[in-house]
């Protein structure tokens, strides 16, 4: 393809959208950067077995090629960040890729049939969720407020009128503004684009431009709100991607891998437009536990958003950014799986929300722990629960075979399709056979009436020359190998059509055996539906008869806890009686027995008295045994009386006064000596000074009085007494007991007759 030198004309805006390599399961995505000036191309998906390599470009117009146009006068793209360096040259809506030779390498089509945000991107690696929400998203994107237009990051307004070309001011209606932000992200602009690469890279100063708009598009998937427009997705979701070196990357999403995609990510819900792209499918099953859309604690959760999307489609489901993902296992191709690459069959395991990631491990711990303290009826709730559960994953699963069914459906028709493809092929490759045939030989008829009319020389030397020509040209040959390759092309004609004969008589077979299994399988579904209710019933109305019992025991129990209540307060009372009763009786019993003791202390007292007046009898009647010695002592010297009391005393002889009184002293110390014996004696109270006055010396009075009364004579009674003076306090000690003073009486008189004496 050489250039030519036409007029330098601008070239005309190429058509952006979803673009397919004719015969290659190639597809790549041409959106526009700057109003039309200039566009980004990418390639998105490749299938298995081609040799398309992924590669992402800017397009700009080439401006001196030499004019920006080919020898057709075609408009030229240059492709700044091609492998190859490579051009594009645009035909419509046919995107031609040359290299730098200007030769042909693949055929771009705008193809309707993959219009859609599913490929409008390539499908970027999961990361490692290590630290998810990173900073940077927090900072950039969380902590922004949409409505402010600060410097560097701009409000939502501002986004979508620079990269969105959206001019008209956003809705101030919460629901209008979510669906026009869903809006904008579908549609053929920039924003998505150049957004979500932001979101890939983790650019702070890129995400910062774009965090308004990022917020509010992520609010959109916020379950829990009031103004919500979006259904949780539940189910299975598939997405091819393509891996320059796809067994290195299997390495890395080994079973328990946790990882998530930090951008916006199509998915789709039909498993063979996943498994026909890319060397690497990932399937993931999206399950949250059961309720986990119904508590106060909104996440953000993948929707389908089709019905708000300018290519609308009910089988791409989008996720928010940081959906949190684990590798369960890896299923290889084995000739009887039908898989082509490698699957890594992945489980959702957390939303993102706004305090972070949150995983439904958690979750189901929290609400396992909180149904520990359930009753039977609660019990009975889990298990209906878990078996509406298991009930919903049965159906999900039937679901999935019937999706199968369905691709596998597609499939045929694809190959069916594919088969008239190749057959209109041949037979235009036959058309254009036949017409060169038909060309050529009135070529030849012209060639040999051209020969007849020239001279024999000149024809001789014509037809060398055009001998010549023939064999360097391959319009040359003989008509005979022409005429054999239209029989053979005739015949490769017929046995292809023999061959689609037989193949739409297979596919018919199928179809119709798929019909009859599809038929079987809903006919299972709705058995199975019907026993579902049956059981679902069953339990409502075993739900319902626990909850009478319940009840009715619970009446029963408190009728009898009131009965042993009554029982209990009647035995208290008789408790109390039978205490007051019995300390009535304890104390009586104390008061008698305190009388019985204050009795015994009377009889005690006059046992004291009796034995304190004994002794005192017997101490009287030997001070009276003394005295009567004393008065014989001083009445004269008589030896019968000397020789009677011994030789322990001193002598007393008639006329010798101090003898006498010496003998009489003596007397009164070995009586003195017979009282202390006694009074050791006595009881202790009985010694104790008595508490009315002075004490009573009984034994001293009473010596005195018969002292007085033994004198013979004034003079001796006397001398006596003086003798006797020192004796009161050397006596002292000696009182009358208590209720005795009858007895002391006589004595204190006769004492005091004595002292005055």
């Amino acid at each position: 393809m050489a250039a030519a030198g036409a007029a330098s004309t601008s070239a005309a805006p190429l058509e952006p959208g979803i673009y397919a390599v004719d015969g290659e399961e190639v597809i790549g995505s041409l959106a526009p950067k700057f109003r039309g000036m200039s566009f980004a191309f990418m390639v998105t998906a490749v299938g298995p077995g081609s040799d398309v390599q992924m590669w992402c470009a800017d397009i700009v117009a080439a401006g001196k090629v030499p004019d920006g146009k080919d020898m057709a006068g075609r408009d030229v793209w240059a492709l700044h960040g091609h492998p190859f360096g490579n051009v594009f040259v645009a035909d419509g809506d046919v995107l031609v890729e040359c290299d730098s030779a200007w030769n042909r390498r693949y055929v771009w089509r705008l193809s309707d049939d993959f219009q859609g945000k599913l490929f409008r991107e390539a499908a970027m690696p999961p990361v490692s969720a290590k630290a998810f929400p990173s900073e940077n998203f927090v900072q950039a994107v969380v902590s922004k407020d949409p409505a402010l237009n600060e410097p560097y990051s701009p409000s939502t307004q501002t986004i979508v009128e620079a990269c969105a070309y959206f001019s008209e001011p956003l809705s101030e209606d919460s629901k209008e503004r979510q669906v026009q932000l869903v809006r904008l992200y579908t549609a053929e602009t920039p924003l998505y684009h150049e957004m979500n690469q932001a979101l890939r890279e983790d650019s702070l100063d890129k995400m910062r431009y774009f965090g308004a708009y990022i917020k509010e598009l992520r609010d959109v998937f916020k379950t829990d709100h009031e103004d919500q427009i979006i259904d949780p997705f539940e189910g299975t979701v598939w997405r091819g991607i393509s891996f320059e070196d796809p067994e290195a990357a299997i390495k890395q999403y080994q079973p328990g891998k946790i990882f998530v995609w930090p951008a916006f990510t199509s998915m789709s819900t039909a498993k063979s437009a996943a498994m026909n792209f890319g060397n690497l499918v990932f399937q993931i099953s999206c399950c949250p536990p059961p309720g986990q859309y119904e508590d106060d604690h909104p996440e953000y959760a993948p929707a389908s958003v089709g019905e708000w999307s300018c290519y609308p489609s009910e089988q791409e489901i989008l996720f928010p950014p940081n959906v949190k993902f684990r590798v369960q296992h890896i299923s290889f191709p084995d000739g009887e799986n039908g898989l082509v690459n490698p699957l890594v069959v992945c489980e959702t395991v957390g939303f993102d929300t706004d305090g972070g990631i949150v995983e439904f491990s958690k979750m189901r711990a929290a609400r396992a722990k909180g149904e520990e303290g359930l009753g039977v009826e609660g019990s009975a709730a889990v298990e209906l629960m878990a078996l509406l559960t298991q009930q919903r994953e049965d159906l999900a699963a039937l679901g999935q075979r019937l999706d199968d069914l369905a691709c596998r459906l597609d499939g045929c028709e694809e190959g069916m399709g594919a088969s008239e493809v190749r057959l209109d092929g041949l037979g235009g490759r036959l058309d254009a056979c036949e017409a060169a045939a038909r060309a050529a030989s009135a070529g030849l008829e012209e060639l040999r009436g051209s020969l007849r009319a020239c001279p024999p020389a000149e024809a001789a030397e014509g037809l060398a020359g055009l001998r010549r020509e023939l064999a360097g040209c391959a319009t040359g040959r003989d008509v005979a190998g022409l005429r054999a390759a239209l029989e053979r092309e005739s015949a490769a004609r017929s046995a292809a059509e023999e061959a689609r004969k037989r193949e739409d008589s297979r596919l018919r077979a199928l179809c119709e055996d798929l019909q009859g299994k599809l038929l079987e399988l809903a006919g299972a579904a709705s058995r199975e539906k019907g026993t579902v209710q049956q059981r679902l019933e069953q339990l409502q109305a075993e739900a319902a008869m626990g909850r009478s019992g319940l009840e009715q025991d619970v009446a029963r129990l408190s009728q009898r806890v009131q009965s042993m209540l009554a029982e209990s307060l009647k035995g208290q009372r008789g408790i109390e009686r039978e205490v007051s009763r019995l300390s009535a009786q304890v104390q009586e019993q104390f008061c008698a027995d305190l009388r019985r003791s204050q009795d015994m202390d009377q009889v005690l007292k006059g046992l004291t008295d009796k034995c304190y007046m004994t002794n005192m009898i017997l101490a009287t009647e030997k001070l009276k045994h003394e005295t009567l010695e004393i008065k014989t002592l001083l009445a004269g010297p008589e030896s019968k009386r000397s020789s009677h009391h011994g030789s322990s005393r001193r002598s007393a002889t008639p006329g010798n006064p101090r003898a006498t009184l010496d003998a009489a002293v003596q007397g009164v110390a070995d009586i003195k000596s017979a009282l202390e014996t006694l009074r050791l004696q006595l009881p202790r109270d009985a010694q104790a000074p008595r508490p009315g006055g002075a004490a009573t010396l009984l034994p001293a009075a009473a010596l005195a009085a018969g002292i007085s009364a033994a004198a013979p004579d004034a003079a001796a009674a006397a001398a006596a007494a003086a003798a006797l003076a020192p004796l009161p306090a050397a006596t002292g000690w000696l009182e009358s007991p208590p209720g005795s003073s009858r007895v002391g009486a006589e004595p204190v008189a006769a004492g005091g007759a004595l002292q005055a004496a």
